[in-house]
């Protein structure tokens, strides 16, 4: 098996794809990004080694594609930052540090990524203390009434946003 891992903000830079569109959905490939991705195919498929598959292809990326990460885009600075932060820094402080409103930092942010940037902040943290639980029992036993607390807060704020037909607590 051969996969390649991306920045969050890379599949919508790199072919042009609207990210909200296609979040928690399976797509099948188009034709022609199939077309364009054809030499990382065949490379993934051969029979060479891994190391020489890897050099391949990231010879291939960097040549084809380096100049659309030239310049550093408000999307990319933001998730350095809330990955940085592990998802603390408040969304506001990034918005007046990039001189843009929210409204506009969340349409971009959901085109490019496919998720707000205060849902991808509360990944990210979640992420971070789940990664903290593993390194250090005792600082999981700390975090895991937190972390049960903090997931109970965001099933009942995501079902709060449910249509009442599919609510969970209601009668049929």
């Amino acid at each position: 098996m051969f996969t390649i891992k991306f920045q969050p903000w890379a599949l919508a830079a790199l072919f042009d794809l609207n990210m909200l569109s296609i979040t928690d959905c399976v797509v099948s490939i188009e034709k022609e990004l199939e077309k364009t991705l054809q030499f990382v195919i065949d490379v993934a498929i051969s029979k060479k080694e891994f190391d020489e598959k890897k050099s391949l292809i990231e010879d291939w990326f960097l040549k084809e594609y380096l100049t659309k990460f030239k310049n550093e885009t408000k999307i990319q600075i933001t998730i350095q930052s809330i990955i940085e932060s592990n998802g603390i820094k408040p969304i506001n402080e990034i918005v007046n540090k990039l001189s843009i409103s929210e409204r506009t930092l969340e349409r971009h942010f959901k085109t490019s990524i496919g998720l707000s940037p205060k849902f991808y902040s509360r990944i990210i943290r979640l992420s971070h203390v789940f990664e903290l639980a593993q390194k250090n029992k005792r600082i999981g036993l700390i975090f895991l009434f937190k972390v049960d607390f903090i997931i109970n807060l965001i099933l009942l704020k995501i079902s709060k946003n449910l249509p009442e037909k599919n609510h969970p607590n209601m009668a049929s």
